[in-house]
């Protein structure tokens, strides 16, 4: 892989990471309750739960994957359901400023699992690795060369994150934020919920048909 594919490589992570979603939501939402450090430990097991889907695709576990489609759809159906139940917790949530009341351990644990499940239950993420690393696996591709496949998703995504934990912890961007917790806690329930009955439709779909 010469520098030019990788700096290729680097930007397509970084734009991909960019994209507004669930992901984001629940990045936004763990550092507003929790601050930066619950905002970091989201994008770190956000991070690792990328990580998971570019060593499978690397070790060609994606194409099985990808080829049996009744596992894909469960872990599909998996993830829809999961940011469902996750975007009805905001929404109960949403009656007041968004505070996080857990000890901080207890916080970091959840902080942590919802960072890499919101990852984790997104199968989609083989197919675009597949694609994405099409170009640079093939037959005498070594183990260093897939380890910084994988290793540059991961930490393109998770130095993401961190960013925008960064960005949402600062005091002015955070009170601004705090202000209209209750419409943000509304829009993160609304964008969850959305995403997550969108992918159980299409999954009904395509199994009718």
């Amino acid at each position: 892989m010469s520098l030019a594919q990788w700096i290729s490589l680097v930007l397509v992570c970084a734009l991909g990471a960019a994209m507004p979603g669930p992901s984001l939501a629940v990045v936004l939402q763990n550092t507003l309750r929790g601050g930066f450090t619950q905002g970091v430990v989201t994008a770190i097991a956000h991070a690792l739960g990328v990580g998971v889907y570019a060593l499978l695709t690397v070790t060609g576990l994606a194409v099985l994957m990808l080829a049996t489609p009744t596992l894909f759809g469960l872990v599909k159906i998996a993830g829809a359901l999961f940011l469902i139940y996750m975007g009805l917790k905001v929404l109960l949530a949403a009656s007041g400023p968004i505070v996080d009341e857990q000890p901080p351990a207890q916080a970091s644990r959840k902080s942590a699992r919802e960072g890499f499940l919101i990852a984790f239950l997104n199968p989609k993420l083989l197919i675009f690795f597949t694609a994405l690393f099409s170009q640079f696996l093939h037959a005498d591709l070594d183990w260093l060369q897939k380890g910084i496949l994988v290793a540059t998703v991961t930490v393109v995504d998770g130095l993401w994150y961190c960013l925008v934990a960064l960005l949402l912890s600062h005091g002015l961007v955070r009170q601004r934020f705090t202000q209209h917790s209750l419409w943000l806690q509304r829009i993160f329930a609304a964008v969850l919920i959305l995403v997550g009955l969108r992918l159980v439709f299409q999954s009904l779909g395509k199994v009718a048909s």
